[in-house]
């Protein structure tokens, strides 16, 4: 990849990382760590493939720019499935135990788990309007 080719590539990477704030922080945080020297290449890798783990869009976009021997020792991302979205059942356990105990603590009370799940709706409603008027200017920055 040529060397104008391979800025564009970069800018564009960092650009849909910028997207993902938590994301894109947890990376900045790792990048800097290691041009500090407070990480060498192998932690480096290792806390992106951790990172990137449950976005493979994300873990092969950084990977381009990993030098060829080190590509070479990592595991294929694994393959995008274009109907599934959201993130692995795995992580979702966790919430999905949660929910359990709360329908049985609240068994009589529906109005209790009623009025949490709407509780629920609202906030992701207002974080995806937040994260989208974020990303409005986030273009209308790089006009």
């Amino acid at each position: 990849m040529e060397r104008s080719g391979r800025t564009a590539c970069a800018v564009s990477f960092v650009q849909r990382l910028q997207l993902h704030p938590r994301i894109f922080a947890r990376f900045e945080r790792a990048m800097n760590d290691y041009s500090t020297h407070k990480l060498d290449i192998a932690h480096l890798v290792s806390e992106l493939e951790t990172l990137f783990q449950f976005y493979p869009d994300f873990l092969t976009g950084y990977r381009i720019f990993l030098p060829p021997h080190l590509r070479a020792t990592l595991p294929s991302p694994p393959p995008q499935s274009p109907k599934k979205k959201g993130p692995p059942i795995i992580v979702l356990k966790p919430f999905i135990e949660f929910m359990n105990k709360l329908q049985k603590r609240f068994a009589n009370e529906r109005g209790v788990i009623v009025q949490y799940l709407e509780t629920l709706r609202k906030l992701k409603q207002e974080t995806e309007l937040l994260e989208k008027r974020r990303r409005r200017r986030l273009r209308w920055k790089m006009r």
